[in-house]
């Protein structure tokens, strides 16, 4: 980097690096040797065609996954625990599918996770344990085919030390090889955390990511140096020196955990944005959310009770079926046990709908 498209220049890694290892298959057959990948097969779409396929999967895995190694933001990714669930996903990947492979993996059942890493000439940094919000019915329509799943997630939560010693080691081994093919700055990973402590890793974002300016917030608020800024400074080759090593993003407990919620059009069809939503500080108050200034972040949130509401949209915008809306950015928890929204935070949602 800078990485020159004629006649402009860019802060970013290779597109080539960055493409390969957000592949699917080729990061499972990369790292699947290195670290704890689940267990999977790569196959083509007429091979998963076959009638017989189905019962042969089903009999070697019990519970699988398929995966479209081109898909994005958990789109082409399905849990098949039915023949029902199986020709569902069949369907939607004819349809959608990006690629020229599926990875087809075991299912392993857990808890949907992730790590933000920054790499760096100091080192490789990881910035603590995202819990994932995927496929949340408050957020997002889980019907429609080829939508949108990310729906965003917690940062900043307790993990006990066994997962985090886990994670970091997961960070270290794919930030190293990451950065002897010249990768720089932020990547992250995404993970299954089991309910016996064991750490899965699933794939990488070789990119900037949804939690990347709330982590970088987090560790300024923890007196670390940030990863977006560590990231500009590495993707614009500056001279820089860290003089005080203790400031350096490494291993983080955060004192606050910060939430973001994405909510994605739920209808089969575009969504006319019927106001401009002014981004902001909101306060929820008698189960509506009322504006109360500008403000873009965590330092201008007073309290659970209020939140920043982000959209790109104007009034009298579209937003196609299964895309995202708007961005909601909060202190405190918003996921329980079910692994979907708290009734607290579904109430939230529900005022910001009204």
């Amino acid at each position: 980097p800078p990485y020159k498209i004629n006649p402009l220049a860019y802060l970013m890694n290779s597109p080539t690096i960055a493409h390969a290892y957000e592949n699917k298959r080729y990061f499972r057959d990369e790292f699947a040797d290195l670290i704890r990948v689940p267990e999977y097969e790569i196959c083509y779409m007429n091979e998963l065609d076959k009638a017989a396929a189905y019962k042969e999967l089903q009999q070697k895995y019990g519970y699988f996954m398929l995966q479209d190694e081109e898909s994005s933001g958990s789109k082409g990714t399905y849990a098949i625990k039915s023949a029902d669930d199986y020709v569902y996903a069949i369907k939607s990947l004819k349809k959608f599918s990006r690629g020229r492979t599926i990875v087809v993996s075991k299912f392993i059942e857990g808890q949907p996770a992730s790590i933000q890493v920054c790499i760096t000439k100091y080192g490789v940094f990881s910035g603590g344990i995202q819990r994932q919000l995927i496929d949340s019915k408050h957020l997002s329509n889980n019907n429609l085919e080829g939508a949108n799943k990310w729906c965003g997630g917690e940062a900043g939560g307790e993990y006990p030390d066994i997962i985090h010693h886990q994670t970091q080691e997961i960070a270290s081994v794919i930030g190293s090889v990451l950065a002897s093919h010249g990768y720089k700055g932020i990547f992250g990973i995404d993970l299954i955390v089991t309910p016996d402590h064991e750490v899965y890793a699933i794939e990488i974002n070789a990119r900037l990511t949804g939690y990347s300016h709330i982590i970088s917030e987090l560790q300024i608020q923890n007196g670390k140096i940030p990863f977006m800024l560590l990231h500009a400074l590495e993707l614009a080759n500056a001279d820089y020196q860290v003089t005080d090593v203790t400031a350096l993003p490494s291993g983080i407990r955060y004192k606050k955990s910060a939430s973001l919620l994405v909510i994605n059009n739920p209808l089969d069809g575009d969504l006319e944005m019927k106001h401009y939503i002014k981004p902001g500080l909101y306060r929820q108050k008698n189960g509506l959310v009322e504006y109360i200034k500008p403000g873009c972040g965590l330092d201008a949130l007073k309290g659970e009770d209020t939140m920043l509401i982000m959209s790109r949209h104007g009034k009298g915008d579209t937003v196609e079926r299964g895309r995202r809306v708007l961005k909601v950015l909060k202190y405190g928890k918003t996921i329980g046990k079910s692994g979907d929204l708290t009734v607290k935070s579904q109430a939230t949602i529900n005022a910001i709908r009204r």
